[in-house]
């Protein structure tokens, strides 16, 4: 498993206690947010619809690759 840093938008750290970044291990983009939810989960409601897609304002990249 990778290391894996989640960075938050200003915007949304009222769901994160004030943290700018979420360090989780994971092997996937999925598996990384599966992992965040684990102690961020009003921060991933907003981040992925009710059917686990992402919602169409966020931007998720890897390294500096768009994953849209």
């Amino acid at each position: 498993m990778s290391e894996i840093t989640i960075v938050v938008p200003t915007a949304r750290r009222s769901f994160t206690g004030g943290e700018q970044r979420i360090v989780v291990e994971a092997d996937t983009v999925a598996e990384a947010l599966q992992r965040a939810e684990a102690s961020h989960a009003v921060l991933l409601a907003r981040i992925l619809a009710p059917d686990g897609a992402l919602r169409p304002f966020v931007n998720l990249f890897v390294g500096s690759t768009s994953t849209r």
